[in-house]
């Protein structure tokens, strides 16, 4: 399947979702870095007993979705994190 995401209408990607195969992940890398978006990490945990999370460090702390889509919309730094690595970001 392909999905169609439009740069000039998004304000970031996700560019590593420990729940989807690598080659989504490096494609969803190609894309942010190609296209200048910011990039995220998530995991897509909506289970228990999950072996291996991703999420986002922030340099402030997130109280809110509104604070979440600020950190976004602003580009603030924030750094990646891979439990298990899937995906070299360099």
């Amino acid at each position: 399947e392909r999905i169609a995401i439009y740069p000039d209408y998004c304000d970031g990607i996700e560019v590593i979702n420990t729940s989807n195969a690598p080659k989504c992940n490096e494609n969803a890398l190609w894309y942010g870095k190609t296209f200048d978006l910011y990039m995220t990490c998530g995991s897509d945990t909506h289970w228990l007993g999950r072996d291996n999370l991703g999420g986002i460090y922030t340099e402030r702390e997130l109280c809110s979705v509104e604070d979440h889509v600020s950190v976004i919309k602003n580009r603030e730094p924030i750094e990646l994190y891979q439990m298990k690595p899937l995906l070299c970001l360099k």
